[in-house]
């Protein structure tokens, strides 16, 4: 086991960067995309209000084995 990690460490630390780099991108995603739909459900417009509400309201009671078969 050690053997194969010394000999394909490029490939290894390959897909590590890969890894945190994709992880990056889906929080600044995730963190751009919760502030706007936060700010939608704090606005004095009930339309906007309504919808920011909805939009929450569907993803946090969408259980995860569900979404996790969508994808």
């Amino acid at each position: 086991m050690l053997n194969l990690i010394i000999n394909e460490w490029h490939p290894l630390l390959t897909g590590l960067w890969n890894t945190i780099l994709c992880s990056l991108i889906a929080l600044i995603g995730s963190l751009i995309i919760g502030t706007f739909f936060a700010l939608l459900e704090i606005s004095q417009h009930r339309v906007v209000k309504i919808i920011g509400h909805v939009y929450v309201e569907v993803f946090r009671n969408i259980s995860f084995l569900l979404f996790s078969v969508m994808i």
